[in-house]
């Protein structure tokens, strides 16, 4: 019976959580950065897998001929290494390391052994720790590592205005790190033309999912929350699950209104 009464508790709460207005508003930011990952995904990955196969043709480079060796990249002195003899993962080590923009990254986030066969292996190195080395598909990135990637990584300069990307990062890290979970109505408003003013940019005029998501995010400014508590649960998923990580990176508490 505990069980039972705790499940309704539980319930209880959440649907409480969506009578209150600014969190519902937190909810819809959350889905329009959603919606914005998913406007930045075939530009981002597109410029990547040029990249890749750029390498490739250029080096000729084939996969290490050392498969079972486990490969780490290791700092020695001022420059990075791979703890490897074969010659072709210290060319892409240094192929990637020209790339790195700014001081943000992260080797662990991909699998060496997988350079030269999976191209995000290659993005996931400019984005922030935590990304899982054993992922190599797009879609299993967040938004925020989309952002993370245009901004660390040089092949994405000059194509996008630099500071309508970091506003939307900076609007994402406000609405991750709410403490209380809440969006004021005009936040929410700044959020929404932020996102649609960077898939506006012209370097995404031709990717479909980037104008899909304009009218995706545009939606949610009138969409309605009034659903049944499975739904409740869908919706919040997504957002807990970025924000859960953000708070163990951080070390901050979230408080439920």
């Amino acid at each position: 019976m505990g069980g039972y009464f705790s499940r309704r508790r539980n319930a209880a709460r959440a649907v409480a959580r969506f009578r209150h207005p600014d969190y519902v508003r937190w909810i819809k930011a959350g889905q329009a950065l959603k919606c914005c990952g998913e406007g930045l995904i075939d530009f981002c990955t597109d410029i990547i897998v040029r990249f890749h196969r750029s390498l490739v043709v250029q080096h000729g480079l084939a996969e290490c001929p050392f498969p079972g060796n486990i490969k780490k990249v290791t700092k020695d002195g001022r420059s990075w290494k791979v703890n490897c003899a074969c010659g072709v993962c210290d060319v892409w080590l240094r192929s990637i390391e020209s790339q790195l923009a700014t001081g943000q990254f992260s080797w662990k986030n991909s699998n060496v052994q997988e350079w030269p066969i999976h191209p995000w292996q290659l993005a996931k190195i400019f984005m922030g720790p935590g990304k899982d080395p054993g992922s190599y598909d797009p879609a299993d990135t967040d938004t925020a590592g989309f952002l993370q990637l245009i901004l660390n990584c040089r092949l994405f300069a000059g194509k996008l205005d630099g500071n309508k990307v970091q506003l939307v990062r900076t609007d994402r890290n406000n609405i991750m790190h709410s403490e209380n979970l809440k969006v004021k109505s005009t936040d929410l408003t700044t959020y929404l033309d932020h996102m649609i003013d960077l898939l506006r940019e012209p370097a995404l005029q031709n990717f479909a999912s980037a104008q899909s998501a304009i009218v995706e995010i545009n939606k949610i400014r009138t969409m309605s929350l009034d659903v049944n508590l499975t739904e409740v649960r869908q919706l919040e998923t997504s957002m807990w699950k970025e924000m859960i990580a953000d708070q163990q990176a951080t070390n901050k508490k979230v408080f439920l209104v």
